[in-house]
């Protein structure tokens, strides 16, 4: 049997070290060359953990901080709620529900109540003003993702918002003519100015999202 020379024995053991090492080869038990795709990555998974909860505060000049504490309920005589936009498609419309503040600096955090809704019915047949009854569910609506609770601060001129949705694709029909809501951790009444929109059913459903900063609602799908 020929043997190898040593130089060429050399050249063989230096060609399957190289070839070990630059494709990551481990032995298997079989005796084997497998590719060991794994052998830079750790063992542990990362987890990148959720930011810490931020309160926003709205006003003349708005900003984050770290925290809401010390900061009272929004519910009195300073607060005032108009619709400030609205629309629909696929015959479920919207409303943008924004609450302003005039007084000192206090905190909404959550979602609005719903205290009553007055329509007039228009299909089958025209009707006279009437408080609806009405089914509320805190989440989104056909065109807003619900953003969740958020505290937010408003100072003397600032504003928080939230959608409201309504569906009219069954009948009898109402045309929606006055509302009044609650602010989380409030039981008085506000009434909101500006209520134009079409709502259906008995009872009517109703999706409110959470309020956020600002007068412009939550962002659309």
């Amino acid at each position: 049997m020929r043997r190898l020379t040593p130089n060429l024995s050399l050249a063989v053991l230096m060609l399957g070290t190289g070839l070990g090492i630059g494709l990551g080869l481990s032995e298997a038990p079989s005796g084997q060359l497998v590719a060991n795709h794994e052998s830079h990555r750790g063992s542990t998974p990362i987890v990148q953990s959720a930011p810490p909860s931020t309160t926003t505060t709205v006003g003349p000049t708005a900003s984050t901080t770290p925290t809401h504490e010390g900061s009272s309920n929004c519910d009195g005589a300073s607060l005032h709620a108009q619709v400030t936009s609205g629309g629909g498609e696929a015959s479920q419309p919207f409303l943008i529900v924004a609450v302003s503040n005039s007084g000192p600096p206090c905190l909404i955090d959550g979602y609005p109540g719903i205290a009553s809704m007055v329509g007039e019915e228009d299909n089958p047949k025209p009707g006279q003003p009437q408080s609806l009854g009405i089914v509320v569910t805190d989440g989104p609506d056909y065109e807003h993702p619900d953003p969740g609770p958020n505290p937010v601060i408003l100072t003397a001129g600032g504003s928080a918002s939230f959608a409201l949705g309504t569906i009219t694709a069954s009948v009898p029909t109402y045309g929606v003519t006055a509302l009044s809501i609650t602010l989380p951790g409030s039981v008085a009444p506000l009434a909101v100015s500006n209520v134009r929109t079409g709502c259906s059913g008995e009872p009517v459903r109703v999706f409110v999202t959470a309020f956020v900063g600002g007068s412009a609602g939550p962002p659309t799908f």
